[in-house]
């Protein structure tokens, strides 16, 4: 049995007593969501325990041709992971994922055409991205933004914002504007608390006001700022959505 064929035994004995926490570690796993500095001072999505050579995103780039000429003769007699290693060891990798023009960020990961990125991972065509996962096309102005895209601006601590501005602590939000402390919304606009809300406007806990009256309404709310954390933490999620707090 070929030392490929025992590890694909012994994972799929391993799979067998899996709980859901450790799959899904598992596979996050395989993200980079840190950066670390090295000992020369710069910035690496690699952790301090990577062993491979890393060089800066230009210069890797200069030396792809290069590249191609590190194969190595397969060798059945020697263990594929062993040669693995062995050829791994000969190529410098990009100590950050970086392509294409971009200004001010030397501080994020996987990061194509954008500038004024910080902190932050999987962003293409956006500007201004701070402390933000997976944030593309034409996306500006995310902070604390996970899955944001499509012409979305003005996005604070938000999960799947589509096509949508002003959205503050809110999970979910597609073609919508204004919208605070709410789940699941589409075509929505001035909303706080809702959830699971189409084509509605000046609402409050799923109930519609006037606009006056809506106005009043949410003054008073956002001036409570010490709750802000605890109602975001405290939002309705719908049974279509994943989370769970039962993690095993």
């Amino acid at each position: 049995m070929t030392d490929i064929k025992k590890r694909e035994e012994k994972i799929k004995e391993k799979r067998k007593q899996t709980t859901r926490k450790e799959f899904v570690l598992h596979f996050l796993s395989y993200y980079a969501f840190s950066l670390y500095r090295k000992p020369d001072g710069k910035i690496t999505a690699f952790s301090p325990k990577y062993m491979f050579p890393t060089v800066d995103p230009l210069e890797f780039e200069e030396q792809r041709d290069a590249h191609m000429k590190c194969g190595m003769t397969y060798d059945f007699e020697r263990s594929f992971f062993d040669q693995f290693k062995e050829l791994a060891s000969k190529i410098s990798y990009p100590r950050l994922a970086i392509r294409g023009e971009n200004p001010n960020t030397e501080f994020g990961h996987k990061i194509m055409y954008s500038k004024n990125c910080y902190v932050s991972f999987e962003v293409t065509y956006s500007e201004n991205i701070v402390y933000s996962v997976n944030v593309k096309d034409n996306c500006y102005n995310i902070f604390n933004g996970i899955q944001i895209g499509d012409n979305s601006s003005i996005i604070y601590q938000s999960v799947g914002v589509f096509r949508s501005s002003l959205v503050f602590y809110s999970k979910f939000v597609l073609d919508s504007s204004d919208i605070r402390f709410s789940t699941e919304m589409q075509g929505c606009h001035e909303c706080l608390f809702c959830h699971q809300l189409e084509n509605q406007s000046y609402c409050i806990r799923n109930k519609q006001y006037s606009k006056e009256e809506y106005h009043v309404l949410k003054k008073e709310l956002l001036a409570q700022k010490e709750n802000f954390i605890h109602w975001y933490q405290e939002l309705a999620v719908g049974k279509n959505q994943l989370a769970c707090k039962d993690t095993e």
